[in-house]
């Protein structure tokens, strides 16, 4: 029997619910060890809301950040990657696609939700496992636990459809990972296919390999998924050039390259440092959502009225500090002056000012939310107080299911599945009703040449 033809009311059993989760998520990876998830994380539907509502308006100033930047500084490396800049559209497909898909990385605490990255590139993860999920919770889920917007790979591939029928594309090629792309039946990518072939949009998933081949094909009825990036792209070898000729023939590349500019901690840095042009609602919205960063560089900064050197101020305050990679990801490259010894943390920001890329970000203390797993060594239902890390998915604009992250053991330390082991799983409303009005997060319409919208 499938499980969505399960009665939700009879799912109570540990073991079962375990077997529910295993059957929605077969074919994707996921560690059932140590622990394994047997509910959502309950969220108040008003957090809910303010974290969907936010999400979409923080994305949409990084976003004008990102722009102005690249406009009017050319010597900057579009994403922190050399080579990019060649791979900027038009103006208008800029402003209009570059929000097209996004993820923030935010935490809940005392005083509201705080931002503390934007993944805003067509290479985000997690959207498959985040329906896997929902779909799991609602066979288990009492009727008072309501899950936030629509099924994520639906409202992705609505919005890359949407994206191509706005610039006249026949035909979708989704550009992927090669580690992954070996296997044709993977069901990360046989998904993302169907999910727009169903809708009539001709759709193939190639490799760099495949694509260098053939990528001379596709002309101005051609639309590009890029569902890796840069790093990767350098690693297998892959030209950028190819997908400059898809923009030179009237083809359309999704995510349009300004994203990266966007998604980078630097740009976060830039909006915490609040821009002239911010008006005063702006600035207050900035003020109470986006920790304090700023880039780590050669000269003085101010930290809570302290000026001083960088080094200087990032050793005295140390555990109030976490330092990033700008373009880091997934959790790497992270440094939480709280658990570094002293020593360490001075190589680190010895290392990070050498470097030049990164940023430093003042340390949040999250709110813990008590929920329920099963330790499966032990087949033991515990309930534990977790820090999750929690975000919608945007799709052009609209907010959908939300995916959350936490350690069992370790709430202030990193939080990613790949370096920490942590937990993947999504939030749900916790009481009655509706979890809140989630749906358009704001858009631009127009910009100038020299300046933000």
């Amino acid at each position: 029997m499938s499980s969505g033809q399960r009665d939700p009311r009879t799912i109570r059993d540990p073991r079962t619910i375990v077997a529910v989760m295993r059957e929605e998520l077969a074919g994707l990876p996921y560690s059932f060890a140590p622990y394994c998830p047997l509910e959502p994380v309950l969220l108040p539907p008003e957090t809910l809301s303010e974290l969907a509502l936010v999400s979409g308006q923080l994305m949409d100033l990084l976003i004008r950040v990102a722009l102005h930047t690249v406009r009017t500084s050319p010597s900057v490396a579009v994403g922190g990657y050399e080579g990019l800049r060649e791979l900027l559209q038009s103006q208008e497909i800029e402003e209009r696609h570059t929000g097209l898909m996004a993820r923030p990385d935010a935490l809940i605490t005392e005083d509201g939700s705080k931002f503390v990255e934007f993944n805003i590139t067509s290479t985000i993860g997690g959207m498959f496992h985040t329906r896997a999920l929902t779909r799991a919770w609602r066979m288990t889920a009492p009727d008072s636990w309501h899950f936030p917007g629509a099924d994520t790979v639906t409202a992705f591939a609505e919005a890359v459809l949407k994206a191509c029928a706005l610039r006249g594309a026949e035909r979708l090629v989704i550009l992927g990972n090669p580690k992954q792309g070996l296997d044709p039946n993977s069901r990360l990518y046989s998904e993302q296919v169907s999910a727009l072939t169903r809708h009539g949009l001709e759709t193939r998933y190639l490799t760099f390999h495949e694509f260098a081949r053939c990528g001379h094909r596709f002309g101005a009825r051609t639309a590009v998924l890029v569902r890796s990036g840069p790093e990767t792209w350098r690693k297998a070898g892959f030209d950028a050039r190819l997908l400059r000729e898809v923009i030179e023939a009237g083809g359309l590349l999704i995510s349009p390259v300004i994203s990266r500019q966007a998604a980078s901690k630097t740009t976060l840095a830039l909006l915490s440092q609040e821009p002239q042009w911010l008006t005063g609602q702006e600035r207050a919205l900035v003020r109470r959502h986006v920790p304090w960063t700023r880039p780590v560089g050669t000269g003085h900064i101010t930290f809570r009225g302290d000026r001083a050197a960088t080094d200087v101020l990032l050793k005295r305050h140390k555990d109030r500090f976490v330092l990033k990679k700008a373009g880091g990801r997934a959790g790497q490259e992270v440094h939480v002056g709280l658990q570094r010894p002293p020593e360490a943390w001075a190589r680190d920001v010895r290392l990070a000012l050498a470097d030049g890329d990164w940023v430093v970000q003042e340390y949040v203390a999250s709110a813990t939310v008590r929920t329920r797993v099963l330790d499966m060594a032990d087949d033991a239902v515990l309930d534990v107080d977790v820090a999750p890390v929690v975000g919608h998915y945007l799709f052009d604009g609209e907010a959908t299911g939300c995916m959350a992250r936490y350690n069992v053991h370790d709430p202030v330390g990193k939080i990613g599945v790949a370096v920490s082991g942590a937990i993947r799983n999504v939030a749900a409303g916790a009481a009655a009703g509706p979890v809140g009005p989630v749906g358009p997060v704001g858009r631009r319409t127009a910009a100038t040449a020299d300046g933000p919208l």
